[in-house]
């Protein structure tokens, strides 16, 4: 009777597995027992044709039950293994000899810390990791201390499943509608459901928030959540969560998308946690010391010593490579911004990703995805994350940020050797300056996000935001991110809200988005055009305060000349070595123009001789803006035996300097060049007693000793 139960296993091997399975079992009880589980029993029985494999143990009611766990079969003198995944469906993983030892075989049952079955558990030459001495290996963040109901169910069920309890009611708390009071009652068949204890008024848990209209089991959510917490800072995949909850590629992917639009309804709740925590650490702290470029190990945070300093920087994710240019490279364009987008010769499309980081040592990190590296890109980002006047450490890519922030200091990661030659091994930390946490969370990020290959830029926020959640979860907590979250929105979430759902297609089960709030939109992340980066760039601003300039007809006719030829030079073909040189004169001007001043008289041989400046080119550009009535220039020239340096004082006369042209071309260009110098005067247009000497200042004292 037996064999003919058993069908094909034969009854010599049928012997042989009755005894290595009662010895299997007997070990597996004696375990837990000596664990403390008293209650927990291994069973096997047969069923059909295959020998089925039984977890039998107590529930903390006091109720007995028992779940199936593993499943042989004999085929052909092996023994197929299967166990029961999270679906509740046999899934074969393993092929062993007749003569397999079923310890070996089983291992399995030696679960992870999640208590999902992993890959690795299931090699047979697998060995368990070692645990900690009185420490546990995974920790929720969910939870203040570890659960016991993790290793009484099998899959962690119950477990996972109060884990989603406590994230919907942390983070999406659901009120009564009639006494405004939260409903904290539970409906054990319908896990989903919140019931109000007064009123017994019952409503979705999920409703209105990403999880609406998911297909999967309740408990779900949270595994996907706990498995990210304790992977970070390792991310959970997609085809992760297909390989380990056995589902289909696309519902992997919907709910990985899920709990990326959670993950970004909370950043703003964590923006306003890290800029509480800088405003309350730096309240009532003196200001940074000033660089001293002469001696780089003086500190500059002296004042604050001890407190982390916040940092951010910039890196780049996934560039264009030459395979992605069709063989072309960047000899056009240069820097960060280049490596993410394709050649104009293509479309200028962006295939790359440029992430802004912000953080400090030990803290939560930002992360924003930015197009370019702009002043009207970056500050807005800045001041919503950084308080005023807070101490911050950035590289000299934003130097810029200096007027907005008088506790701003860099560092120069290009400072030269003392030797002459390559760079300082000094280069990454000056005055006790560095900005190598934010450099540190940036390795992080791209050793973690390896692990998806690619995603389009478009899709970039949305892997950022849930990057940016998992760091905050561990360093501020979920209550006080659901607190600020609660503060911040005001009114509880009240039952059937109107934006309830996803409404995204790839995103919900329901294709249609109809009578949905499309939520992912607003997370996504728009990619410039290249018709808009265009707009962006320093030259089509330049080019539109020209075209303003004119357009309010307070201009001469010569400097309306110069706008047009401007205009005319940059967006025609031109020569490489004068557009060149065009660069290099507008550089000048603009730091001469800074130097100058337009209450008084400026000398341009001082100020050449104090910064360093070329004084033939700056000869011929202020002899350019006395031409187009840009600046006063008067001629104080007077050589003698001794002196045959060419003297003058510049005094502005309008507030900004436009984009004109400083050479001239053609056949009459050394007549204009003439002609410009002439437009000087040699005396000022109102008596000026203090500017009297006609000799520099050094020589008249030297006269005078």
């Amino acid at each position: 009777m037996l064999g003919l139960i058993l069908g094909s296993i034969p009854s010599e091997v049928f012997d042989d597995a009755k005894e290595k399975l009662d010895r299997f079992c007997l070990e597996a009880t004696q375990r837990h027992a000596a664990n403390g589980n008293t209650s927990y029993r291994l069973l096997w029985r047969r069923r059909g044709n295959a020998i089925v494999l039984s977890e039998e143990f107590a529930t903390p009611a006091g109720k007995t039950v028992r779940y199936d766990s593993g499943k042989l079969e004999y085929e052909s003198g092996l023994w197929r293994l299967f166990h029961l995944d999270v679906t509740q469906r046999w899934r074969r993983y393993l092929i062993a000899p007749a003569t397999a030892d079923f310890a070996l075989a089983f291992s399995h049952w030696q679960r992870n810390e999640t208590g999902i079955f992993s890959r690795a558990d299931l090699r047979t030459n697998a060995k368990p990791a070692p645990r900690l001495q009185g420490k546990s290996v995974h920790r929720s963040p969910f939870f203040p201390t570890q659960s016991k109901k993790r290793e009484l169910f099998p899959f962690s069920i119950e477990y996972y499943s109060e884990i989603t309890d406590r994230v919907l009611d942390t983070f999406y708390p659901l009120h009564c509608p009639v006494c405004q009071q939260k409903m904290a009652g539970r409906i054990k068949t319908r896990p989903y459901v919140g019931k109000c204890l007064k009123c017994r008024v019952s409503g979705s848990k999920i409703s209105g928030t990403p999880f609406y209209h998911l297909k999967l089991p309740y408990w779900t959510i949270g595994w996907v959540l706990d498995q990210s917490a304790a992977k970070y800072p390792q991310v959970l995949t997609g085809a992760e969560i297909q390989r380990q909850l056995n589902i289909t590629e696309s519902a992997a992917l919907r709910l990985k998308k899920r709990v990326q639009v959670f993950a970004s309804e909370q950043k703003e709740a964590v923006e306003r946690l890290f800029y509480k925590e800088l405003q309350t650490r730096f309240q009532d702290k003196e200001d940074l010391l000033e660089q001293d470029t002469t001696d780089i190990n003086k500190r500059v945070d002296l004042p604050v010593l001890g407190l982390p300093i916040p940092q951010t920087d910039t890196v780049v994710l996934f560039s264009a490579k030459e395979r992605s240019n069709k063989g072309r490279k960047r000899f056009r364009h240069h820097g960060q911004t280049a490596s993410i987008y394709q050649c104009d010769s293509l479309g200028g499309r962006q295939i790359g990703t440029m992430v802004q980081t912000t953080t400090w040592k030990g803290g939560p990190a930002l992360y924003e995805s930015i197009p370019n590296q702009q002043v009207k890109t970056l500050l807005p980002i800045i001041q919503k994350q950084i308080p005023k006047n807070v101490p911050l450490f950035t590289d000299m890519g934003m130097d810029w940020f200096k007027p907005f922030n008088r506790n701003h200091r860099t560092v120069n990661h290009n400072l030269p050797s003392k030797r002459g030659k390559g760079k300082s091994r000094r280069r990454f930390q000056q005055n006790g300056v560095h900005t190598q946490a934010a450099e540190g969370r940036q390795g992080a990020l791209k050793s973690a996000f390896r692990a998806y290959r690619y995603f389009k830029p478009e899709h970039s926020q949305l892997y950022l935001n849930e990057f940016t959640f998992f760091s905050a979860l561990g360093y501020f907590g979920p209550e006080r991110i659901g607190m600020e979250l609660y503060q911040s929105n005001g009114l509880p979430r009240q039952l059937h809200p109107q934006n309830a759902g996803c409404g995204k297609a790839g995103m919900n089960v329901r294709q249609s988005s109809s009578g949905k709030h499309p939520i992912p939109i607003k997370f996504l992340y728009r990619s410039p055009s290249l018709d808009d980066r265009k707009q962006l760039s320093p030259r089509a601003r330049v080019l539109a305060a020209n075209r303003q300039l004119m357009e309010s007809g307070q201009i001469s006719s010569q400097l309306r000349e110069a706008l047009l030829s401007f205009e005319a030079f940059h967006t025609g073909p031109t020569i490489s070595h004068r557009r060149r040189r065009e660069k290099e004169y507008a550089h000048l001007a603009t730091r001469l123009w800074s130097l100058c001043s337009s209450e008084d008289y400026t000398e341009l041989a001082t100020v050449c001789r104090d910064h360093g400046l070329n004084k033939r080119a700056c000869h011929r550009i202020i002899a350019r803006w006395n031409y187009l009535g840009l600046a006063q220039v008067v001629d104080r020239t007077h050589f003698s035996r001794d002196s045959k340096e060419y003297l003058f004082d510049v005094r502005l006369l309008v507030q900004n300097l436009p984009a004109v042209l400083y050479m001239a071309a053609g056949e009459k260009a050394h007549q204009n060049v003439q002609e410009w110098r002439r437009s000087i005067v040699s005396s000022y247009s109102r008596p000026n007693e203090e500017i009297q000497p006609a000799r520099r200042k050094y020589e008249q004292q030297w006269i005078n000793n």
